[in-house]
Protein backbone atom coordinates (compact mmCIF):
# COMPACT_ATOMS: atom_id res chain seq x y z
CA UNK A 1 0.00 0.00 0.00
CA UNK A 2 1.09 3.26 -1.30
CA UNK A 3 1.44 6.64 1.10
CA UNK A 4 -1.16 7.96 -0.87
CA UNK A 5 -3.91 5.17 -0.75
CA UNK A 6 -3.16 4.74 3.11
CA UNK A 7 -3.85 8.77 3.66
CA UNK A 8 -6.97 8.02 0.97
CA UNK A 9 -7.78 4.96 3.48
CA UNK A 10 -7.38 6.87 6.70
CA UNK A 11 -8.31 10.18 6.22
CA UNK A 12 -12.20 11.31 5.70
CA UNK A 13 -12.58 12.29 2.17
CA UNK A 14 -14.34 15.89 3.08
CA UNK A 15 -11.25 16.27 5.30
CA UNK A 16 -8.86 16.02 2.15
CA UNK A 17 -11.13 17.94 -0.02
CA UNK A 18 -10.88 20.93 2.61
CA UNK A 19 -7.27 20.57 2.36
CA UNK A 20 -6.67 20.30 -1.38
CA UNK A 21 -9.57 22.52 -2.30
CA UNK A 22 -9.80 25.34 -0.43
CA UNK A 23 -10.49 27.56 -2.78
CA UNK A 24 -13.33 25.58 -4.98
CA UNK A 25 -16.53 25.72 -2.21
CA UNK A 26 -18.92 22.72 -2.99
CA UNK A 27 -16.10 21.10 -4.40
CA UNK A 28 -16.68 17.28 -3.38
CA UNK A 29 -13.54 15.29 -4.79
CA UNK A 30 -9.74 16.17 -3.37
CA UNK A 31 -7.52 17.55 -5.70
CA UNK A 32 -5.01 14.10 -6.42
CA UNK A 33 -2.38 15.62 -8.32
CA UNK A 34 -2.00 18.00 -4.86
CA UNK A 35 -2.03 14.81 -2.64
CA UNK A 36 0.21 12.88 -4.40
CA UNK A 37 2.56 15.88 -4.39
CA UNK A 38 2.37 16.12 -0.25
CA UNK A 39 2.89 12.10 -0.08
CA UNK A 40 5.92 12.02 -2.98
CA UNK A 41 7.67 14.99 -0.70
CA UNK A 42 6.96 13.23 2.93
CA UNK A 43 8.50 10.34 1.87
CA UNK A 44 11.05 12.03 -0.08
CA UNK A 45 11.83 13.49 3.61
CA UNK A 46 11.59 11.00 5.30
CA UNK A 47 14.90 9.16 4.88
CA UNK A 48 16.92 12.44 6.07
CA UNK A 49 14.64 12.45 9.52
CA UNK A 50 14.38 9.09 9.68
CA UNK A 51 17.74 7.91 9.07
CA UNK A 52 16.12 4.92 7.30
CA UNK A 53 14.77 4.10 3.69
CA UNK A 54 11.03 4.41 3.66
CA UNK A 55 8.53 1.15 4.11
CA UNK A 56 5.43 1.23 2.96
CA UNK A 57 4.63 -2.48 4.60
CA UNK A 58 5.95 -0.83 8.37
CA UNK A 59 3.02 0.32 10.28
CA UNK A 60 4.83 2.86 11.82
CA UNK A 61 6.24 4.45 8.85
CA UNK A 62 2.55 4.56 7.65
CA UNK A 63 1.06 6.30 10.46
CA UNK A 64 3.64 8.88 10.69
CA UNK A 65 3.98 8.95 6.68
CA UNK A 66 -0.13 10.26 6.98
CA UNK A 67 0.38 12.62 9.86
CA UNK A 68 3.44 13.99 7.97
CA UNK A 69 0.97 14.64 4.29
CA UNK A 70 -1.59 16.19 6.74
CA UNK A 71 0.75 18.46 8.19
CA UNK A 72 2.60 19.19 4.91
CA UNK A 73 -1.24 19.96 3.49
CA UNK A 74 -1.93 22.11 6.07
CA UNK A 75 1.24 24.01 5.49
CA UNK A 76 0.63 24.81 2.08
CA UNK A 77 -3.16 26.31 1.92
CA UNK A 78 -3.38 29.67 1.77
CA UNK A 79 -5.58 31.03 4.88
CA UNK A 80 -4.44 28.29 7.43
CA UNK A 81 -3.57 29.21 10.74
CA UNK A 82 -0.24 30.96 11.23
CA UNK A 83 1.30 27.77 13.71
CA UNK A 84 1.03 25.37 10.41
CA UNK A 85 4.66 25.30 10.09
CA UNK A 86 4.80 24.33 13.74
CA UNK A 87 2.89 21.20 12.66
CA UNK A 88 5.64 20.42 10.05
CA UNK A 89 8.20 20.81 12.50
CA UNK A 90 6.53 18.69 14.99
CA UNK A 91 5.77 15.79 12.70
CA UNK A 92 9.45 16.05 11.93
CA UNK A 93 10.22 16.15 15.74
CA UNK A 94 8.25 13.06 16.15
CA UNK A 95 10.07 11.01 13.18
CA UNK A 96 13.41 11.89 14.74
CA UNK A 97 11.92 10.63 17.76
CA UNK A 98 11.02 7.77 15.94
CA UNK A 99 14.56 7.06 14.58
CA UNK A 100 16.33 6.82 17.85
CA UNK A 101 13.77 3.66 18.73
CA UNK A 102 13.78 2.50 15.58
CA UNK A 103 16.17 -0.82 14.72
CA UNK A 104 18.20 0.48 12.04
CA UNK A 105 21.59 -0.04 12.87
CA UNK A 106 20.93 -2.52 15.15
CA UNK A 107 21.27 -6.30 14.92
CA UNK A 108 18.31 -7.95 14.65
CA UNK A 109 17.37 -10.32 17.21
CA UNK A 110 17.03 -13.13 15.07
CA UNK A 111 20.77 -12.57 14.30
CA UNK A 112 22.58 -16.08 14.17
CA UNK A 113 25.98 -15.01 13.17
CA UNK A 114 29.12 -15.99 14.79
CA UNK A 115 30.24 -13.93 17.53
CA UNK A 116 33.41 -13.73 16.54
CA UNK A 117 35.41 -13.81 12.83
CA UNK A 118 37.02 -16.56 11.92
CA UNK A 119 40.26 -17.22 9.89
CA UNK A 120 42.16 -20.25 9.13
CA UNK A 121 39.69 -22.12 12.01
CA UNK A 122 41.09 -19.66 14.52
CA UNK A 123 38.31 -17.33 16.33
CA UNK A 124 39.25 -13.49 16.46
CA UNK A 125 36.84 -11.48 19.23
CA UNK A 126 36.79 -8.10 19.57
CA UNK A 127 39.06 -6.45 22.09
CA UNK A 128 36.96 -6.76 24.77
CA UNK A 129 35.83 -9.79 24.61
CA UNK A 130 38.86 -10.99 26.00
CA UNK A 131 39.77 -13.66 27.91
CA UNK A 132 41.39 -11.48 30.90
CA UNK A 133 38.79 -9.39 30.95
CA UNK A 134 36.53 -12.65 31.92
CA UNK A 135 37.15 -12.02 35.88
CA UNK A 136 37.11 -8.16 35.83
CA UNK A 137 33.83 -7.37 38.19
CA UNK A 138 33.17 -3.55 37.87
CA UNK A 139 33.38 -1.47 40.66
CA UNK A 140 30.38 0.80 41.67
CA UNK A 141 31.40 4.26 42.98
CA UNK A 142 29.28 6.68 43.90
CA UNK A 143 29.42 10.39 44.54
CA UNK A 144 26.29 10.39 46.64
CA UNK A 145 27.59 7.71 49.48
CA UNK A 146 26.27 7.25 52.86
CA UNK A 147 23.75 10.24 51.69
Amino acid sequence: MSLLTAVVARVPNQKLVELTRQNSIGSTTYDSTLLTTACDDTEADWLSYAGEAWSESTRRHVVLGVEGVLARLRSWVAGMAADTQTDMEAWADRVRAFAKTSARDRISPESSGPVGTTINGSVYRAPFDHEMFRDVQPEFTSDREGS
